[in-house]
């Protein structure tokens, strides 16, 4: 019978007293025994609690209580457990500091804290544990330095700090742990670059200093000596910047590897000719954004365990390898080519599930056979000069998550079954192309659409109201630069989750649908460079998450409603070139000039920056001002436009400050200096084939005629037919 040790059992009881929760009980069972001796009331039978010394039987050697839920403080009564070799209580929610006694437990060989909400610095106390084997500190919120000592611990075979905001560098001494397998550093805020001392390490097997943004430096040529290193990340972690580094030739050399990121780092460098012989185990190469020259090596075929290539965003040139369909295992494809797509990659039918192939020089049609992608769900090729008409053959991958064709020169309709079965698809994006025609009625199958993009196109007719009744429509629908007509449709009021919507610069009519109002999750909204005509409908102020609203340039009317300046978050609004009339708020976003455009409607008012006539006639004391306008305020907004358009500076320009404003800084170099405060484009004469003298009196004309418009008072301003009449003289001084 085991005899458990009072002392261990007391140091247990204080670590559950330091728990503040344990929702799935699995403390429960520890109860005190009060020296009982039978079995049942021994602690080593306790959840999580193990006693497996046979030379002291009943002493606890290990605490086991990984993803248990359990919060609260690891309590240092810890420390008493001597005969401790296994702490383990990973993936739960503690919080507090690691405690530094721990470093007192010398039989101890696995710490595993892994996944909570620990804080405060590593212990230095822990490099007294000299027979620690793990040490697994990731997903905590650990900072400072990694204590150098602790290469003191020459059993340490995994060392795990991953994802916490840590400081400093990678210590050099841990060059001589040369039993370490694992070396975890991702996303640990580390600096300092990577010490060629880590060569040294002759058994590692994985090392991943990833996305420590600033770790900066060269990649050390010494680690290609790690042999039987088969794990390497250093994506996204500063390399090369500043330094020009080149990617060591040693790292391809490294025959062990089976995933290899350099991924996202300022390098440069080539891909060896024969790296599909060198790199035989190869599983996941990517190589994106890190400078590569020269070609894609015809040896990458040789790569037949790829399941991942990466290698975009590069100077790459030259096209892809005709023998790529050799890659049966590829689940990813991501290359920068030219040319057409190699009629080879239709043997990649098994395992093929993305093809990404953005920004490139790809030309050619896209093939009926890409059907045979049965397991595909992701093709992007946007932005090449790929032509002809979409297939419909896409439409019988039915696992199709993502289609982006967008930028390209594709022609013809949107056949009607391409989307028909596609109801997994959350993401299709068509847009910057020839395509024309009508909606098909068949996208309102897609009940999984996310994101919806045909902006930039020649499509026609009326907004089909199955498009805008997709209710799965939660980021981004974007019909603009089209040749829509129609009114929108009161469907668009079922887009309730969606939060950016798009319809600008079509010719769509009527009035803005009440049913707006129902979209309670926009954020963005743009109708711009319509026809749309009518009242801004007041039902838009439940729109309370606002920020972005674009109505301008249709023929919208009224006066502008109060409630735009009680959304909260708007941030930018634009009515100008409308039919607005009357005062111009001066609350909320109507608060600061640089948010907001109102020109080219009658209206008046508003903050001073802005510089439209005062509103006369009968008080309004909502705003505060006049409720009637005069006509002159029409040739008032012509005359700031102009000053706008030949200054190229706006009336909100920092340089309009403390009285000064557009008008008086061209009348101040009014006539003697109008080339100083003329657009610097313009005067750039030999561009414009215009000789100085005849510029500066072109300019001239046109500065008189806006001075004029925007004389002090009602009195002093133009006429609209003596405006017109003046800019037509100008128009011909310019053209002679």
């Amino acid at each position: 019978m085991c005899i458990a040790e009072s002392s261990d059992e007391q140091a247990l009881l204080a670590f559950k007293a330091a728990i503040s929760g344990d929702p799935n009980g699995v403390l429960a069972s520890w109860t005190p025994t009060n020296g009982r001796v039978n079995a049942t009331g021994n602690i080593c039978r306790w959840s999580g609690v193990s006693c497996q010394s046979q030379r002291h039987p009943g002493r606890v050697t290990a605490l086991e209580l990984m993803s248990s839920n359990l919060m609260g403080m690891i309590s240092p009564s810890l420390s008493n457990l001597s005969f401790l070799h296994t702490l383990n209580l990973s993936s739960n929610r503690l919080s507090g500091s690691i405690p530094s006694e721990l470093g007192l437990l010398r039989r101890l060989q696995v710490i595993s804290l892994g996944g909570n909400f620990l804080t405060g610095e590593i212990p230095t106390s822990l490099t007294n544990c000299t027979h620690l084997t793990h040490l697994e500190l990731q997903h905590n919120g650990l900072y400072g330095e990694i204590p150098v000592n602790l290469s003191y611990c020459r059993e340490l075979r995994v060392f795990n700090v991953s994802v916490n905001t840590l400081s400093g560098g990678i210590p050099p001494s841990f060059g001589l742990l040369s039993k370490l397998e694992f070396f975890g550093l991702h996303r640990s805020n580390l600096t300092g670059g990577i010490p060629p001392s880590l060569g040294n390490l002759s058994s590692l097997l994985a090392f991943d200093a990833s996305e420590n943004f600033n770790l900066g430096g060269n990649i050390p040529d010494t680690l290609g000596k790690l042999t039987k290193l088969n794990y390497l990340r250093l994506a996204s972690a500063g390399l090369g910047l500043g330094l020009g580094g080149e990617i060591p030739a040693s790292m391809f050399n490294i025959s062990s590897l089976r995933v290899l990121d350099l991924g996202n780092n300022d390098l440069s460098g080539v891909l060896p000719a024969d790296i599909g012989f060198t790199l035989p185990r190869i599983q996941y190469l990517s190589l994106y954004n890190c400078g590569l020259k020269g070609r894609i090596p015809a040896s990458i075929s040789n790569m037949t365990g790829l399941r991942l290539i990466q290698l975009h965003e590069n100077r790459l040139q030259g096209s892809v390898p005709p023998d790529i369909g050799r890659l049966k295992d590829l689940e990813v494809l991501n290359l920068e080519f030219e040319g057409v797509l190699p009629p080879s990659l239709v043997n990649l039918t098994i395992g093929i599930q993305q093809i990404l192939m953005n920004v490139n020089r790809i030309s050619g049609t896209i093939s009926p056979e890409i059907a045979k992608f049965s397991n595909l769900r992701v093709l992007a090729l946007s932005d090449n000069a790929l032509t002809g008409t979409i297939s419909e053959t896409i439409g019988s991958l039915h696992n199709m998550t993502g289609l982006d064709v967008s930028g390209n020169n594709l022609s013809g309709e949107i056949p009607p079954m391409l989307v028909a079965n596609l109801t997994e698809l959350a993401f299709l994006d068509l847009s910057q192309n020839e395509l024309q025609g009508s909606i098909p009625q068949s996208f309102g199958v897609m009940r999984n659409i996310a994101v919806l993009d045909l902006s930039y196109n020649q499509f026609s007719g009326m907004i089909p109201k199955q498009v805008v009744s997709l209710s799965s429509l939660t980021l981004f629908l974007n019909l603009s630069h089209n040749i829509f007509s129609g009114p929108i449709p009161s469907e668009v009021g079922r887009l309730s989750s969606l939060g950016v919507l798009d319809l600008s610069n079509n010719r769509l009519s009527g009035e803005i649908p009440q049913a707006l109002s129902q979209c309670q999750a926009m954020e963005y909204l743009f109708l711009q460079g319509n026809q749309l005509l009518g009242r801004i409908p007041e039902s838009l102020g439940s729109l309370k998450g606002l920020q972005y609203l674009d109505m301008s340039q249709n023929n919208l009317s009224g006066s502008i409603p109060d409630f735009l300046s009680t959304l909260q978050y708007l941030s930018s609004l634009n009515l100008s070139y409308n039919q607005f009339d009357g005062p111009v708020p001066t609350r909320g976003v109507f608060n600061d000039s640089r948010n907001f455009f109102v020109a080219g409607n009658r209206v008046c008012g508003g903050v001073p920056e802005l510089q439209l006539p005062k509103c006369t006639g009968t008080d309004n004391s909502e705003y505060g001002m006049g409720g009637e306008i005069s006509v002159e305020g029409d040739v008032y907004s012509y005359g700031i436009l102009l000053l706008e358009i030949f200054t190229a500076k706006r009336p909100t320009d920092p340089l309009f400050h403390g009285g000064q404003s557009i008008r008086s800084y061209v009348a101040a170099a009014y006539p003697e200096r109008v080339m100083e405060v003329a657009d610097p484009t313009l005067v750039q004469h030999e561009e414009n084939n215009m000789d100085e003298g005849r510029l500066e009196e072109c300019l001239l004309s046109v500065f008189r005629v806006a001075l004029r418009c925007t004389g002090g008072s009602p009195g002093a301003m133009m006429l609209t037919r003596d405006a017109i009449r003046e800019l037509t003289a100008a128009r011909d001084v310019c053209d002679d």
